[in-house]
């Protein structure tokens, strides 16, 4: 059983809807995200094989669909130092921001999905929230430190059918 050491970094999915959400679409969240995290894996780092790119549900918080996600690289891979586990995190929330970003102003960026299966695992992200004029989803890199959470960055997407925006820090 793989446990989860104090102080890896993680990242926190939230999808914010007034509607209910349609389970294949809730589903396409997590597994668009862990699509782009293993290509973002294997791009940035290829030493590090496929199966430490998967990510792990950590947490189901209450409230809205709140989930927290614990990329096994972060935790396992020993040529890695903790400080690096934790840019590798928030890099990728950075390039996820930068891509849907690209996306949203549809001005080219190094970023922007080009393949089919990059621009499905796009719409796959935001089909949850996609529906709802209130639907947001936000995506965090974090670590607990002292017990409590700390973010390292973030990015929200809310989405309407009038317009869609996206910001981040």
């Amino acid at each position: 059983m793989r446990t989860t050491p104090p102080g890896a970094p993680f990242l926190s999915l939230r999808l914010d809807t007034k509607e209910p959400m349609e389970l294949g679409a809730f589903v396409g969240a997590f597994t668009s995200l862990a699509n782009e995290f293993e290509r973002y894996i294997r791009r940035s780092y290829p030493d590090v094989s496929v199966e430490e790119a998967e990510l792990f549900v950590r947490k189901v918080r209450r409230g809205s669909v709140i989930v927290e996600l614990l990329p096994w690289v972060a935790v396992a891979a020993p040529f890695i130092s903790d400080m690096e586990k934790a840019l590798v995190v928030d890099k990728f929330v950075r390039i996820w921001a930068a891509r849907f970003q690209a996306l949203f102003t549809r001005k080219e960026h190094k970023e922007t999905p080009n393949t089919r299966s990059e621009l499905k695992d796009w719409s796959d992200a935001v089909a949850a929230i996609a529906g709802d004029p209130d639907g947001s989803a936000t995506l965090e890199a974090a670590v607990f430190q002292d017990g409590k959470k700390k973010n390292q960055s973030s990015f929200q997407v809310q989405y309407s059918p009038s317009s869609c925006g996206a910001k981040g820090n």
